[in-house]
């Protein structure tokens, strides 16, 4: 297949930008492999020009800040919060269970379905379904929160009364002791 891209040439590179000697040589470097990869994928060549186009220089160098940015943060992922293997394995065997159980090949012939005119019928309950043991029922006191909000008991008018007459005994003794 012959290749529709002109070869990037280092000169086109260095006019564009001020590089020291060292920045050259590494600049030929990357040259060289962006003409090898060029060869080998075109449609390769194809996304970086719509990525980095040509015409607009200050996009081209926006999008490759952002993708150097991307690949430094996965890169950050990847080293500090490694994929949790025991985790994951357990999550695969998980699901490969619940593929299986779900599985039409696997279900057996089920008893017919139950009309729901049937379920309403009492007599179809009464004779299909009998319960073998009556349920006792528990105190729903014991189970319910409401034991813990009980409303405190009102007062009845001879106790509130009895009540004043004890604080005024307390008051009446003590204004005679500072006397």
């Amino acid at each position: 297949m012959e290749n529709k891209y002109p070869k990037l040439s280092l000169q086109d590179m260095v006019k564009y930008n001020h590089l020291s000697s060292n920045d050259v040589l590494e600049l030929k470097e990357i040259v060289d492999a962006l003409n090898k990869i060029a060869e080998e994928n075109p449609e390769y060549i194809d996304y970086l020009n719509k990525r980095y186009p040509k015409n607009d220089p200050r996009l081209a160098e926006l999008n490759w800040k952002m993708d150097q940015m991307i690949s430094a943060s996965d890169e950050y992922i990847e080293t500090h919060f490694p994929e949790n293997q025991k985790l994951f394995k357990k999550l695969q065997q998980s699901i490969k269970r619940n593929i299986k159980l779900t599985d039409p090949k696997t279900f057996k012939n089920v008893a017919d379905v139950i009309p729901f005119r049937n379920l309403l019928s009492v007599d179809y309950v009464n004779n299909n379904e009998k319960p073998k043991r009556k349920l006792k029922l528990q105190s729903r006191n014991k189970k319910t929160a409401a034991r813990f909000l009980k409303k405190p008991k009102l007062k009845t008018k001879s106790e509130s009364i009895d009540e004043k007459i004890q604080q005024l005994d307390i008051d009446m003794k003590k204004t005679q002791r500072g006397d």
